[in-house]
């Protein structure tokens, strides 16, 4: 298992990613800390988008989280999948991947594009389906499809969909 110090500076680094690290709400900074955790309990050298994915849902709280419920996502199920289609790791080296960057480098555009001045779990879960991530096939594979998740995101901030 990853160290707390290490821990701890991948959410920072995760959270600079957004573009507006002094703009995240703390569900968003749990979820990125809890996507980290997720990464090392599943043995991963990297941590991406599908492991985003389970922190939002871990989170438990959040917009996404309510999104993906609705949806039908169970934690069981995503984390079941997660954890098939990760191959083991030295984790101690744990670093962020390109999807996960991708999909983090997508929040401040999307939030910016609602009018919303902060970055929440609904942007983070944005980023992941604007991005085209590994979560969204994870997402696909597990029958949540990916303007359903633009729909529910939009009809739950009010945005026209």
């Amino acid at each position: 298992m990853a160290s707390r110090d290490s821990i701890a500076k991948l959410v920072n680094d995760s959270l600079v990613l957004t573009g507006q690290p002094d703009r995240t709400t703390d569900r968003t900074r749990k979820s990125l800390e809890l996507a980290v955790l997720a990464a090392c309990e599943f043995a991963s050298p990297v941590v991406d988008s599908t492991h985003l994915l389970c922190g939002l849902i871990r989170e438990g709280n959040g917009l996404a989280f309510h999104i993906l419920n609705q949806l039908g996502l169970t934690r069981e199920r995503l984390e079941q999948t997660t954890a098939r289609g990760h191959k083991a790791g030295e984790s101690s080296s744990l670093r962020l991947d390109d999807d996960l960057t991708a999909a983090l480098n997508e929040c401040w555009t999307l939030a910016t594009s609602l009018n919303h001045n902060f970055i929440g779990t609904e942007h983070l879960l944005l980023g992941i389906v604007g991005a085209r991530t590994r979560a969204l096939e994870l997402l696909q594979q597990l029958g949540v499809d990916r303007s359903a998740v633009n729909i529910e995101i939009r009809k739950l901030i009010g945005a026209p969909t």
